[in-house]
């Protein structure tokens, strides 16, 4: 799967099986956003807003490896108190949300 793959997988399940109240969405982080006022290098993927929490989640194909700007805006939320991980592949994307509560278990 692409991370593309993976994203729309993950977005699709938050709506199906997210909790009530959880707040989610995708950063646009392209080159484009680059010239935008607030932009920030390495944003996680997924943000999502769960009773309080912030919870950040870098995507990457299973192989792919983060960017050093990635791992430190990942260092970053954490420092902060947030969640944040770099998630390898769907199934450790999805098993990561359901860890922290976030979509329902699968059936």
């Amino acid at each position: 799967m692409t991370e593309a793959e993976i994203q729309k997988d993950v977005f699709r399940n938050l709506a199906r099986r997210g909790m009530p109240g959880a707040v989610y969405w995708h950063t646009p982080n392209d080159k484009s956003a680059r010239r935008k006022s607030g932009y920030r290098e390495g944003v996680a993927d997924v943000s999502v807003v769960y009773r309080g929490g912030y919870y950040a989640m870098e995507l990457k194909k299973d192989g792919g490896r983060p960017s050093e700007a990635q791992l430190r805006f990942v260092a970053d939320v954490q420092r902060a108190g947030g969640f944040a991980v770099i998630a390898e592949g769907r199934d450790q994307a999805l098993a990561c949300l359901e860890a922290w509560g976030i979509i329902r278990r699968a059936a």
